[in-house]
């Protein structure tokens, strides 16, 4: 509760009788707040959400039972392979960086170590809550139907009174990946059934360069499907599903890394080595071709295109979404709305630097699989993951260093399909918009239907096709191949 509004849960009463709802996460270094209600309840949502930022009480009952919510959903966790590998991430980063800590927290970590330490978990809450819930570096967004005028109204009104510290974000200079931590082959054992790969990289802060986006023209570049692609290759020979690089999601302030994830086939994960030097190969050749300015504006004028046809988002998802971009220090306001998409800007000089990170004495390996053929030789110790830590085998970094020549790897062809024109024929709406699609053919096999769109008129179009065969579901064997195809 808060001074204003002590009963507990008068907020989350409040939502729930006027359909709506609130949640929280914590990422690397925020804490996102939010909540969605009835339009015409949002004044009074406002006014119960500001307090908690104003004068709250922090009972120290609700205290007690805040940490068995933490320890359940940690809990719950304990058998996701997304959270035992991410935590084993962390666990082998630099020690020196806070990269390295516990992801989440559970009992042990916050009343158990309390205890031990023989201080109160009250007192570090409010001495946390005083320190670093400060005005200068929180970020609001309200959206709302109401007026601009008075959206602002009650957001100056409820939340003018929260107190500016001129606490300044903590800074960390040094890296989660450094020299001790690369050059790792790291193999753990998943719960499902599942085989990956994950190559990751050290990189700088990559932050500052919002207008051209290196992370986005590697990722797209690496993770392209098509022909000469790695995953094209990998394909072909039965080793790999998928393949993803970008930008991983775990970077912060001050650091970043690059992550290639390829999902492997039984035999893939057998000739892993195999898997490693043809991405090692493209990415010579990607070094070896230097950037590409054409790519690069294939990506910006898909984005331009993305942007100024972007479909109405979810308002509590644009919110939270808004308020963790508004964090990024080196965004000016009127790029805070585009960043997700847009890409403005080509510099040769900063994706060569960039590009130059993504080399044989920078990145780590590791292999995820419930069946590895290895002894494991440690436990992690919150969620009781088994894995082993060796040096990448000496041969395979030999080869790496090399020259890597494949022929069957290329860069990408100029996509043909992007468009330039965008004008629709039709510029006037209809004034009664059909209700139902239009049939243009039927015969004893087919059916085709169109509905033209005549009341946004909007330069895109959907091509469903469904196939109708009592085949699909004869045998659960059928099924799974109806799946796939």
């Amino acid at each position: 509760g808060t001074k204003k509004y002590p009963k507990e849960n008068e907020y989350n009463s409040y939502l729930s009788a006027h359909g709506g709802y609130s949640n929280a996460y914590t990422d690397l270094e925020d804490t996102c707040y939010y909540f969605e209600v009835t339009y015409d309840a949002l004044e009074g949502a406002l006014d119960r959400f500001s307090q908690f930022f104003i004068d709250p009480l922090f009972a120290a009952d609700c205290t007690d039972r805040e940490v068995s919510a933490v320890d359940s959903e940690h809990k719950k966790n304990i058998q996701s392979d997304m959270w035992r590998q991410y935590q084993i991430e962390k666990q082998l980063s630099n020690p020196e960086h806070p990269f390295s800590l516990f992801a989440t927290g559970n009992y042990d970590t916050l009343s158990g170590a309390a205890k031990e330490l023989g201080v109160d978990l009250r007192d570090r809450l409010l001495e946390f809550y005083d320190k670093y819930y400060s005005a200068n570096i929180m970020k609001l967004v309200v959206v709302g139907r109401d007026s601009l005028d008075q959206l602002t109204e009650w957001t100056v009104s409820k939340f003018s009174p929260i107190m500016s510290k001129g606490m300044t974000k903590p800074a960390f200079k040094a890296h989660p990946l450094t020299e001790k931590e690369v050059g790792k082959l790291i193999r753990i054992q998943s719960i499902r059934e599942q085989r990956s790969l994950d190559i990751t990289f050290s990189l700088p802060d990559i932050k500052p360069f919002y207008k051209s986006k290196p992370g986005r023209y590697l990722g797209s570049l690496i993770g392209h499907e098509g022909k000469g692609s790695i995953l094209s290759y990998l394909k072909k020979r039965g080793w790999a599903t998928s393949i993803i690089a970008g930008r991983s999601t775990t970077s912060a302030e001050g650091f970043d890394m690059f992550k290639i994830t390829a999902s492997l086939t039984d035999t893939g994960m057998q000739k892993y080595q195999e898997v490693i030097r043809i991405i090692f190969a493209f990415i010579q050749l990607l070094l070896n071709k230097g950037p590409q300015k054409w790519f690069q504006d294939e990506l910006r004028r898909v984005s331009e295109i993305e942007y100024q046809f972007m479909e109405k988002n979810d308002s509590v998802n644009m919110a939270s979404t808004l308020a963790s971009t508004m964090q990024n220090k080196y965004l000016p306001p009127d790029c805070v709305l585009p960043d997700c998409l847009l890409l403005t800007e080509f510099n040769e000089e900063l994706l060569e630097w960039i590009q130059g990170f993504l080399n044989p004495q920078n990145f780590r390996i590791l292999l995820a699989a419930r069946d590895l053929d290895v002894e494991f030789d440690q436990e992690e110790k919150y969620y009781g993951v088994k894995y082993r830590v060796d040096p990448i085998p000496a041969e395979l970094m030999r080869e790496l260093v090399g020259e890597l020549e494949c022929d069957e790897l290329y860069l990408p062809e100029p996509n043909c399909f992007i468009p330039d024109n965008l004008k629709v024929k039709s510029k006037v709406a209809a004034a009664e918009p059909a209700d139902a699609p239009v049939l243009l053919k039927l015969t004893s096999g087919l059916e085709l239907w169109f509905k033209q769109d005549d009341r946004f008129l909007l330069p895109r179009g959907n091509i469903q096709v469904t196939i109708e065969t009592p085949r699909a579901y004869e045998s659960a064997l059928n099924s799974i191949f109806s799946q796939l195809f």
